[in-house]
């Protein structure tokens, strides 16, 4: 699954995230997920049953992302960043004409 929207929802959820062991979720969740070997589902599955019998680690996870994800995903991060994208297109555009 390509779309980070499922794991952003898990983390605002306070759950741990077991994440594909790709640069983009490793560029966004850095060590606050566990990652399972890219696409290989006997590693995913491992690392669920990991967290199943570790209630303190689990707990440990979730809490990790959830403070990423509150940190990183702020309703004002994404509009200061959408305006900046914007401001920024503006004036490339005014450069060009």
């Amino acid at each position: 699954m390509r779309n980070g929207m499922p794991l952003l929802e898990a983390a605002f959820s306070r759950c741990a995230i077991v994440a594909n062991d790709i640069p983009s979720y490793r560029e966004i969740w850095g060590d606050t997920a566990l990652y399972f070997r890219t696409n290989d589902a006997a590693s995913l599955a491992e690392n669920i049953r990991l967290l199943n019998a570790d209630r303190p680690m689990r707990r440990a996870y979730a809490e990790l992302a959830y403070t990423r994800a509150r940190e990183r995903f702020t309703t004002k991060r994404m509009i200061d960043e959408c305006l900046a994208l914007y401001r920024s297109l503006r004036s490339a555009r005014v450069r060009a004409a």
